[in-house]
């Protein structure tokens, strides 16, 4: 098992007793309690594993970071995490925790990840709050999973434009990703996106044409409020048929960060599966954001490009993702 960002690999080390020796003070500390819980109960791996942060553009570990506990009877779970004061300042510290927070949040019965600070610690506290920690006390900061969200598959009907009044795709864009001598490298491409009503009222009719032609639409609802969207289209691509097109997936702009867009990625996924699809196809929104969002999935670049989406969106970054068992 490991976590994928942008420029990070993260791996959950078991043994962490082997691991303490040798360690800098401050991820000696961080580790100390973990490897005592390894050892009262060697079933708590992952949360009792040490989890590396790789910079995979180095290949070097540049931090570590640990679950204090399973998860408790309310379901929450105290993490840590630190980077080696050589490669600080360069936001490891904020992708890192992003990324196992999340995976925190998606496993059984977990409903929110705790995070201790000091109060004078205005940069820990910066950092928590780009990962969507709200603080709860002066020292004491939580992120909440999705568990009051709701997910199910749309019917035709239910397609209409009013499904979206709520929603707000709204996304302040500051560095998109483009090719440039067979690589993609990031540019300084700054816009603002904000779907108008025009925009809602084709999006309506694109999804029922893709319910109607066998297709699938997933949404996740706040109640009555649709707050984020997923289709897959059935129309298989490819030179062996191996891709179905993940046609859009979106969260709405306040609630994003809190694992929505995964569980709607993996609905599309499951669905995919079930239709003898190898590979979801991804037309991806270049943004710098939006690319480490499907980097963090697993995500990479299409082994083959599909002519007609190249041309309909040629700034896109063009995805493809591997439906192997196991990892939908």
């Amino acid at each position: 098992m490991q976590l994928e960002t942008e420029r990070l690999r993260i791996l959950p080390l078991p043994q962490l007793k082997l691991r303490l020796e040798g360690m800098p003070r401050f991820e000696h500390e961080a580790m100390a309690s973990p490897a005592e819980l390894a050892e009262k109960i060697p079933s708590s791996c992952p949360w009792a594993a040490n989890w590396q942060i790789i910079w995979k553009e180095r290949n070097c570990s540049v931090g570590s970071a640990g679950f204090m506990n399973v998860p408790d009877e309310t379901g929450e779970v105290e993490i840590r995490c630190g980077i080696t004061p050589a490669f600080q300042r360069r936001g490891f510290m904020t992708e890192a925790l992003r990324a196992i927070a999340a995976w925190a949040l998606e496993q059984p019965g977990v409903t929110g990840v705790i995070a201790e600070t000091e109060p004078e610690n205005t940069a820990s506290r910066r950092v928590l709050a780009r990962c969507g920690f709200k603080p709860v006390s002066a020292t004491r900061w939580r992120r909440l999973g999705p568990a009051e969200i709701t997910y199910r598959e749309l019917p035709a009907g239910e397609i209409e434009t009013g499904l979206f009044a709520s929603f707000n795709r709204y996304q302040e864009v500051k560095r998109c990703r483009r090719r440039e001598n067979g690589r993609n490298v990031l540019k300084e491409i700054a816009f603002t996106e904000q779907w108008n009503a025009e925009d809602y009222r084709l999006l309506a009719e694109t999804l029922r044409v893709a319910v109607a032609a066998g297709g699938a639409v997933f949404g996740a609802f706040d109640g009555k409020k649709l707050i984020g969207f997923a289709s897959l289209e059935n129309r298989p691509r490819g030179s062996r048929n191996q891709y179905l097109q993940l046609s859009n997936l979106h969260v709405s702009a306040e609630y994003r960060g809190r694992g929505i867009g995964r569980l709607l990625f993996r609905a599309a996924c499951r669905r995919a599966a079930e239709l003898r699809a190898e590979r979801l196809y991804i037309s991806a929104h270049s943004a710098e954001e939006t690319q480490a969002f499907y980097r963090a999935l697993n995500c990479t670049e299409a082994e083959e490009l599909m002519p007609d989406l190249f041309e309909l969106e040629p700034c896109d970054c063009h995805l493809e993702f591997r439906l192997s068992p196991g990892r939908a």
